[in-house]
């Protein structure tokens, strides 16, 4: 299926399909990198633009190529520069609306063409943005396209499908209002924008330089230390005692938060710049920051393809369902 194209599964375009307006298509990976390190810049998970577009938080889906070029799916410039702003410019406070709240242009810029109970194999093919497949044992199932479902509305069950943005899906499981201040909850997303859910209780969260009793802290470059107050988390060179003192990209060598390391490196537990930590036998201890596989390398465990499918005879090419 393919990747979400919001935030998580940025995905590297080649070619020129569009509405002629916005990022051009063959330009939205490089702009997608730039606005998505604009936000860990500035909400201090890495110390300047350079040094996060290093890292490699982005991942390329070779399907979306082809979707493109299939015709099944149009891309509009327009919402796409709409949802990169929204990623650039969203509040580093993690309780806000606007951090909790994907905007409707990132789920917008990649529009089907394939109209109600045509052919499908996955939901960005069809105008709805639904295609119903059926279960197989295969990568790809051919389905049909449907009417897309809107979210759950207030009192509606939410067993198969999310609740609106503004309602939370009970213990119940029935969508019921954001809990106010004092409110009992599960988690961050049962509490009213502006709260989250320390010691299951809706309430504010502190900010950088506030106590933190319940060990939470709103900001998202911010973590409660030892003395149980809010403080930036450790970027390279910061002083640290565990990971949890850095940021969640660098890691704590017992004294100090270094970056993680990069191919060839030595490495424990992750690495960046997209290689992976081959540790020996796929075991405990130390490895070295390798390549992952492309289709027909040799592996002996999914973790060391890029496909994540690892197979008898090497690293299986990742399926493109169109």
């Amino acid at each position: 299926m393919l990747r979400s194209l919001g935030i998580v599964g940025i995905v590297a375009i080649a070619c020129n399909h569009g509405d002629g307006g916005g990022i051009a298509p063959a330009d939205y990976a490089t702009e997608a990198a730039n606005a998505l390190c604009d936000y860990d810049v500035r909400c201090g998970l890495f110390a300047d633009q350079a040094s996060c577009l290093a890292y490699g938080l982005l991942s390329v889906d070779a399907s979306f190529l082809i979707l493109i070029d299939s015709g099944k799916a149009t891309f509009d410039g327009n919402a796409a520069q709409a949802c990169l702003d929204w990623i650039a410019d969203r509040s580093c406070d993690q309780t806000q609306m606007d951090a909790r709240v994907e905007v409707a242009a990132c789920s917008q810029f990649v529009l089907g063409t394939v109209g109600m109970n045509g052919t499908c194999e996955q939901n960005a093919e069809c105008v709805t943005g639904a295609c119903a497949t059926p279960d197989c044992q295969e990568a790809c199932c051919t389905g049909t396209c449907v009417a897309a479902e809107a979210p759950a509305g207030s009192g509606d069950p939410c067993v198969t499908r999310s609740c609106d943005s503004s309602l939370t899906c009970s213990t119940a499981e029935v969508c019921v209002p954001l809990g106010g201040s004092g409110a009992g909850c599960m988690l961050p997303t049962d509490c009213d924008f502006g709260l989250g859910c320390p010691a299951g209780e809706c309430a504010p969260l502190p900010a950088v330089g506030d106590p933190c009793p319940d060990g939470e802290c709103a900001d998202i470059g911010a973590v409660c230390n030892a003395a149980s107050i809010c403080v930036m988390v450790g970027l390279p060179g910061a002083p640290c005692a565990t990971d949890a003192d850095c940021s969640k990209y660098d890691e704590c060598n017992g004294t100090t938060c270094i970056a993680q390391p990069t191919l060839g490196e030595p490495c424990d537990i992750g690495c960046s710049d997209g290689s992976y930590c081959d540790v020996p036998d796929g075991g405990s201890g130390s490895g070295t920051c390798d390549a992952l596989g492309s289709a027909g390398d040799p592996c002996t465990r999914d973790a060391q393809c890029a496909s994540f499918d690892c197979g008898d005879t090497g690293c299986v090419a990742a399926a493109v369902c169109i």
